[in-house]
């Protein structure tokens, strides 16, 4: 009975190492492998998209997260100040951030461009985009 009992116990200790060490190993290797692609190689690392299909370089990824972002922080703004005047200011300039820890942000990040904001003449709906490191339009429309 002793000798199935440890049998036992060391199978699901090693079964329990397995889990939780494959993450850990996993995450080692993906972060020798970007410092190789990117220090020997001297390539960026890619992000697959799966809405295009294709790999872009990760500062591509990240500079589009952040235009995400900051559509979504604009879009919380421009609703506290309908909310409170009725209608949609007439550009960004008018905007404050919602809160104070997080600025708001109506640049892009990469061209330092404002970002695209049409309201209509009623002050009643908007349009506000950003141009994606594809080329592509991304839109928020209320």
């Amino acid at each position: 009975m002793g000798r199935k009992l440890w049998k036992a116990v060391l199978l699901i200790s090693i079964a329990v190492a397995v889990v939780y060490l494959l993450p850990v190993l996993f995450a080692v290797w993906a972060l020798v492998y970007s410092w190789v692609q990117l220090h020997v190689f001297n390539q960026q690392p890619q992000v697959y998209n799966f809405e295009t299909k294709t790999y872009t370089k990760a500062s591509d990824a990240t500079l589009d997260a952040q235009r995400f972002s900051n559509l979504q922080s604009i879009r919380a703004s421009l609703e506290q100040y309908k909310s409170k005047s009725g209608r949609y200011p007439l550009g960004l300039s008018y905007l404050t951030p919602i809160s104070s820890n997080i600025p708001l942000v109506i640049r892009d990040p990469a061209t330092n461009i404002e970002y695209g904001y049409t309201v209509s003449s009623d002050g009643q709906s908007y349009v506000l985009s950003a141009t994606m490191s594809n080329g592509s339009t991304f839109q928020v429309k209320n």
